[in-house]
């Protein structure tokens, strides 16, 4: 269910790290009382501030798990899972899909974690992440590093580099060089009006290209017993994948369900990389 609040005047204030939302929002959530299974907010705010905050989590299920500093406090409740985007009309829709791609990896590293107690399969095997070493290089990347550099915001590099993106396998699939036109060069059909110019198109293609490399429905990716999941799954049903006990993958020799308990508030996916990031700037190896 999608709910939309235009917001142009909203000024609410940042006190404390903790963003407080006007009565005019929790009222239009108060009435989205239909039968749902995952409800999204886009607030639809210029931007009136020195920043505008991340997507934030409100759940039932689980308490708030974005890419924000997650406090059960700032929204208010109800019998479903929502996340509220902060989309800024004053920047372009890179910074809006970048949003998403941040929220992607805050959902996926906190169920790596509930299922193994580690998040190492989704920022590891998968981002191509590993402590105190410069990522990704060669895996699959992030919203902010495709696999082939170890510098963020680095979308248009085109130097070559062995990447198992397309074939991807946790255990390391068939690897081929990529570069910034494996993903820019994709056939991806825009709206007529809406592609970004040509100086700027390898930024959106490559949330696309990275997003569609992720296991989705019915995939085959072997993974110890079994086989990864649809990942999909819990931007479509949070609720329902966790209560069910979803994991990033199926193993038929256990027992579904989560073995381990929710991480600390601060074990988003940005904490998984503060040693990565600062490998490579005191490399000096990014601007």
């Amino acid at each position: 269910m999608h709910v939309g609040l235009e917001a142009t005047t909203l000024r609410s204030p940042q006190l404390g790290g903790v963003w407080r939302y006007t009565d005019s929002l929790i009222r239009a959530l108060g009435r989205a009382t239909a039968p749902h299974r995952y409800s999204l907010l886009f607030l639809n705010a210029f931007k009136t501030w020195a920043r505008v905050p991340p997507p934030n989590m409100s759940s039932p299920t689980t308490g708030d798990v974005s890419n924000s500093n997650r406090n059960n406090e700032d929204l208010p409740v109800y019998s479903r899972t929502y996340t509220l985007y902060n989309y800024n009309f004053a920047g372009n829709s890179n910074e809006t899909v970048h949003d998403h791609g941040h929220q992607l990896e805050a959902i996926l590293a906190y169920v790596n974690e509930r299922q193994d107690g580690n998040a190492d399969l989704f920022v590891n095997k998968f981002a191509g992440i590993r402590v105190n070493n410069p990522p990704p290089a060669g895996r699959c990347g992030w919203t902010h590093s495709p696999p082939n550099t170890v510098c963020e915001y680095d979308y248009a590099n085109g130097a070559l580099f062995p990447s198992d993106i397309e074939t991807w396998k946790p255990e390391g699939g068939t690897p081929k060089p990529v570069n910034n036109l494996t993903w820019k060069n994709q056939p991806y059909q825009w709206v007529p009006g809406t592609r970004p110019p040509e100086s700027e198109i390898d930024q959106p293609h490559w949330y696309i290209y990275w997003m569609q490399n992720m296991p989705g429905r019915n995939n085959t990716i072997p993974y110890g017993n079994g086989t990864m999941t649809n990942w999909w799954a819990f931007t479509g049903d949070w609720d329902g994948s966790i209560k069910s006990g979803l994991g990033l993958y199926n193993d038929p020799s256990a027992t579904r369900g989560f073995k381990h308990p929710a991480p600390k508030p601060d074990g988003t996916f940005i904490s998984h990389i503060a040693g990565p990031r600062r490998a490579v700037r005191a490399a000096q190896q990014c601007q």
